[in-house]
């Protein structure tokens, strides 16, 4: 097989990458145009209220001080004294006029920063006729430039920057391909080098065929990536309505959040926090990097341990466990990453019985089989394939709100990644209606 034909596999996609990382370019600057015209509204109306908050302010101010000394006399000495009190971030400038609609002159000014941009006259009224007026202006609001422009910005390159890392890691995973289905080509048409022509046209048009293959598999993987970004968006989408909606409250009252609304915020922060953790560590195990630190511990030990800490919610509903088999099963591995394993599965029986949860422990051949069953409604046929995949909730209890839907739907996911990732498989039995059972075969000892 010739260069150009081995370079022929990847210079498409090479253009395709291109086209890619232009449409990612061109998504990031929207998304930064959209978010500068959220903010761009959300500021308008901040400032609309802070200036009618200002001209009430200043107008009231002018009221009490002519009710108390009888006119505006010493007002300008007062104004300039009080004029640093006024609590806002913002730049102002106020004018205070004596007289009425007819015959009117300013008797006091003070300014706070910025240049005068004139305002709204508001007429100064006591003992129910007009006094004077006041004219408030606002020259700068605090921090909007920050706001208006930088946060925009920083939205699109957050944007761009997970893009790009997410785009990283899909081409260095198809150039591996590639370069591997190049080697095997080319050992292959050397093996063949001395066919008859009839035969090696045959053989090529067999290895266009596995071509073909390699560019369907590639599709797949991005029909994947989309449906991932989506998922994840999906996700992000709840945690960052709720801590914006409680912060631009707190922004437009002025007050300090209350206790609640910080648990709120801190429940929603770890729900980002667990989601990431997740996403990273099935990354790490799918790509065969995830770090083992392994010893020998004993299974049942572990098995006792994660029910003894999940059971109190299933206690509370009447659902009893039990641990059968073996009574001191040990293997040699990463504890921590066993434990998780465990502590997804028991924990998503624990959300399904109906009113025991049984884990079973046996080993053969060398191999260590953890079986964890409950009584629950167990899982329609049409689903028990798709059960380890990532985000993946099922239909019957996407549309219940709850059962095996709940949460992120990446628990079982990382069951069957950490056991592969110590040389071992999952699987899963069940029948609707009559509960589920989920079996994880790890070796007693894998270097």
């Amino acid at each position: 097989m010739t260069g150009a034909q081995t370079n022929g596999l990847t210079s498409g996609r090479g253009r395709n990458g291109l086209a890619k990382r232009l449409r990612l370019v061109a998504i990031s600057i929207a998304t930064a145009l959209l978010t500068g015209w959220i903010v761009q509204i959300v500021l308008l109306g901040m400032e609309s209220r802070e200036r009618e908050r200002a001209e009430l302010y200043w107008n009231g101010y002018a009221v009490m001080y002519v009710e108390l000394n009888g006119g505006f006399d010493g007002l300008q000495e007062r104004l300039v004294r009080d004029g640093y009190v006024y609590g806002a971030d913002s730049d102002f400038a106020v004018r205070i006029y004596a007289g009425d609609d007819d015959h009117y002159e300013k008797v006091a000014e003070v300014s706070r920063g910025g240049k005068w941009s004139g305002g709204r006259k508001l007429p100064v009224m006591t003992g129910g006729r007009i006094v004077g007026y006041t004219e408030t202006s606002i020259t700068s609001f605090g921090h909007s430039w920050f706001i208006r422009f930088v946060v925009p910005c920083m939205t699109g390159l957050f944007v761009l920057t997970c893009g790009l890392i997410l785009q990283h890691k899909l081409n260095r995973t198809e150039d591996q391909a590639d370069r591997r289905l190049a080697e095997e080509l080319k050992t292959y048409m050397a093996q063949h080098r001395h066919l008859p022509v009839d035969t090696e046209e045959r053989d090529w048009t067999s290895l266009k065929g596995e071509i073909g293959d390699l560019m369907r598999r590639n599709q797949q993987l991005e029909t994947v990536r989309t449906t991932m970004v989506a998922d994840i968006a999906h996700e992000l989408r709840t945690p960052i309505a709720i801590m914006r909606a409680t912060l631009d409250h707190a922004l437009q009252s002025g007050a300090p959040l209350a206790p609640d609304k910080l648990a709120v915020l801190h429940d929603e922060t770890l729900r980002l926090s667990r989601l990431v953790r997740d996403l990273k560590e099935l990354a790490l195990a799918e790509s065969g990097h995830l770090p083992l630190f392994k010893s020998w511990f004993s299974m049942t030990e572990l098995a006792e341990e994660v029910l003894e800490t999940l059971s109190a919610a299933g206690e509370e509903r009447g659902i009893r466990h039990v641990i059968t088999g073996l009574h001191d099963a040990t293997m040699y591995g990463d504890r921590g990453r066993i434990k998780q394993l465990l502590i997804n599965l028991v924990g998503n029986a624990f959300r399904h019985a109906r009113s025991l949860v049984t884990v079973d422990l046996a080993l053969a051949g060398g191999m260590i089989q953890l079986t964890v069953s409950d009584d629950g409604p167990g899982i329609e046929e049409e689903e028990l394939e798709r059960v380890f995949d990532r985000f993946y909730r099922g239909t019957e209890t996407a549309k219940a709100g709850r059962g095996r839907g709940t949460g992120l739907g990446l628990g079982l996911a990382i069951v069957r990644e950490f056991a592969r990732a110590h040389g071992g498989e999952t699987a899963v039995r069940s029948r609707y209606g009559e509960g589920a059972s989920f079996v994880v075969t790890l070796p007693v000892m894998k270097e």
